[in-house]
């Protein structure tokens, strides 16, 4: 206690000098054993500060054990309601709930979880609360038991980084505890510290447990994956290996494209694991056939794929005009030297300069395929060699004439779960690049920026195939009423 008198009596002292002004009467002493309260009271005897067992300090709790689980019993109470309103709110609004959990009201008790010693015990009805009401209700159906433990594990991983308080305690605190070794050990012995020592302490414990952690995700994901059906294997194959969780953890944003319908969202989910879509049709309303994922991919009938890529191409078109300006042009057709159109069925979806070399004019053609069409599925096609053979294939249709033409040619070919090949990845880095130089901002952040905003667009253009109607709708093409003579 002298030690902290002392801390306080220089704090009363020099604090001014740095703009602090102490209150000593608005302050609490914590006496974690009462029976030290009277030397306590003595020891500071004339600040006037009120003396208590327990408090809540800077979120957490410190003081006497069996208080502080009073009072962490409380803060879990709010929890649970908390994330019970979230429920509620997920129906309607999945994407918006699951990020709101993610970004902020897990973050609440991560760090209740680094002060408080032995947390765990006393967050078992949070746990319960997430994975019996909040999690069916941002999937919009009940878990499967492999997929509740998946989802504990990060977003690149295959999971949603929705993890359990209870398995995650101990370790969250031991993890403080390592962290904050140097600072606690300079205070018990009175000497300096050096900020150096305590950055290089923190990293250290920080790298050693991002480590550890990613290693048993790795560990629980294989286990996971080798019991799966193909389809859901496969699925989590290409999450695992390939970039495409960006947009799991963008915040809603209307103005960018960013916010998704719940149908769409919860679609987007049950592909990453591989599972079938609720609320789709017995029967394809195009062509009469049984409707079923694979079917709704593949089906041509009512132009919803053509839509699709269309869409595709609209955004990678928007994102080069941005970076190269108004040489940007849609579905160019390729003539020869005089001008005649060689062949009107051969044109490229956009065409923009000096992407690859300066003055250079540069074509590109989209593609989306299904790497888990039944074509490919039935023969353990994987979906690296399925995006090489489109490829190949599109080079062998247009490479040559866009050569003729003193041009280049690349092809922009995605899977519909969102493995972009690595000349489209290429393209993204050019078009960042030319970005971030014209914004003045981050090429990292421009470039996480121009592969969600392909993410994003990818997602709609495949839900038109899934929810889209087939069916032509014909009008009468009048404007309005007065064609048929109608009197108001």
């Amino acid at each position: 206690m002298g030690q902290v008198r002392e801390w306080l009596d220089a704090l009363l002292e020099d604090g001014p000098k740095y703009g602090y002004y102490p209150e000593p009467r608005k302050s609490i002493a914590i006496v974690k054993d009462w029976r030290q309260l009277e030397r306590a009271k003595q020891e500071f005897q004339g600040l006037g500060l009120e003396f208590v067992e327990a408090s809540r300090f800077l979120g957490g709790f410190l003081g006497k054990e069996e208080v502080v689980r009073q009072l962490l019993e409380e803060k879990v109470t709010k929890w649970v309601e908390a994330v019970e309103d979230l429920s509620e709110a997920a129906v309607v609004y999945p994407q918006d709930a699951y990020v709101c959990f993610l970004k902020s009201l897990q973050c609440e008790w991560g760090y209740v979880q680094r002060v408080v010693e032995g947390a765990a015990a006393k967050l078992e009805p949070l746990d319960r609360a997430i994975q019996d009401k909040f999690l069916p209700a941002v999937f919009g159906r009940e878990l499967q038991g492999w997929e509740k433990e998946l989802v504990k594990v990060a977003p690149k991983k295959g999971g949603l980084g929705v993890r359990c308080p209870t398995e995650t305690a101990e370790d969250v605190f031991q993890l403080s505890v390592e962290g904050s070794a140097v600072l606690v050990a300079a205070m018990k012995e009175g000497t300096m510290v050096a900020e150096e020592d305590h950055d290089d302490q923190l990293r250290r414990v920080r790298r050693e447990m991002k480590d550890r952690w990613g290693k048993e995700e790795d560990e629980s994901t294989e286990r996971l994956v080798a019991g799966l059906p193909k389809r859901a294997r496969r699925a989590l194959e290409r999450v695992r290996k390939e970039n495409v969780s960006g947009w799991l953890t963008v915040g809603p944003s209307r103005e960018m494209g960013f916010d998704l319908p719940a149908q769409m969202f919860r679609d987007r989910l049950n592909m990453r694991h591989g599972q079938g879509l609720q609320g789709l049709p017995a029967v394809c309303d195009g062509c009469g056939e049984p409707f079923s994922l694979e079917h709704a991919l593949c089906c041509k009938k009512g132009g919803l794929v053509k839509k699709g890529h269309d869409h595709m191409v609209d955004e990678s078109c928007h994102l080069a005009s941005l970076a190269y300006g108004a040489g940007v042009k849609k579905e160019p057709f390729l003539r020869d030297a005089s001008g005649k159109v060689l062949d009107k069925d051969l044109r490229a979806d956009f065409m923009a300069p000096s992407v690859w070399e300066r003055q250079r004019v540069a074509f590109f053609d989209n593609r989306i395929l299904d790497a888990d069409a039944p074509s490919r599925f039935n023969c353990n096609m994987s979906y690296v060699t399925a995006m090489r053979a489109a490829v190949q294939e599109k080079k062998k249709k247009y490479q040559e004439r866009c050569e003729d033409l003193a041009g280049s040619f690349t092809p922009l070919v995605c899977t519909v779960d969102g493995v972009f090949h690595r000349e489209y990845v290429a393209f993204m880095k050019r078009v960042a690049a030319a970005l971030a130089e014209k914004w003045h901002k981050p090429y990292g952040v421009v470039m996480c920026w121009v592969r969600v905003r392909l993410q994003f667009a990818l997602i709609r253009a495949v839900d038109l195939r899934l929810r889209g109607s087939r069916k032509a709708f014909h009008g009468f093409g009048m404007m309005d009423g007065a064609g048929m003579g109608l009197v108001y």
